[in-house]
This record gives C-alpha cells, structure tokens and sequence, in this order.
C-alpha cells in the first residue's frame, strides 16, 4: 500500500474484471458520476483476471480517455479475491473502495 506522502487522490475504486466487457463504460461513468458528485478525488483500478473477452482491450480504451483509470492485465486467472488484491496493492489513495 501507498504511504501518506505519496497520495495522489482521496478515493481509489477496485474493479477485478471477467467476461465484464459489455458493461465497463457503464461502471466508469457511475464511478465518476458518484465520486464526482462527492467532490472527492478519484482513481478506479481495472484488474483483468486474464478473462476470454474484450474486458482488457475495452479497459484499455477506457484509461486512455481517462488518466485516473488504470488497467493492469493479469498474464492468468488467479480468481476474483487475489484479483481484488493485486488492484488494492496498486491504489495510491487513503480510502479504497472494492
């Protein structure tokens, strides 16, 4: 985990993905229709979980139109929990939300 002098915004969202390619967009715009609504920071980390569908090339197109989604592309499945914990390893805030 990140350490207090390296925070880079308030509110980092987790999202592992699997065969979730047809609703991604939709998950980023509530992610930041809710945070933006709080007025807190935000970043959301994308972890595909090495799925059979598009979810890493969509999550990809997604982060390049947003910087504060990042995308990491797990080489196998390692199941949804250790997913999760990849992405939280990942997070640069104080709160983390899965």
């Amino acid at each position: 985990m990140s350490t207090e002098g390296s925070l880079v915004c308030d509110v980092s969202v987790v999202a592992p993905l699997f065969r979730t390619e047809a609703f991604l967009p939709e998950l980023v715009r509530r992610v930041d229709e809710v945070l933006g609504a709080s007025g807190m920071s935000h970043e959301l980390i994308l972890v595909d979980d090495h799925s059979p569908g598009a979810d890493l090339e969509v999550a990809c197109e997604l982060a390049q139109k947003d910087n504060r989604i990042g995308v990491i592309g797990l080489k196998r499945n390692v199941g949804q929990n250790l997913a999760a914990m990849i992405g939280i390893m990942h997070t640069s805030s104080r709160w983390t939300v899965l």
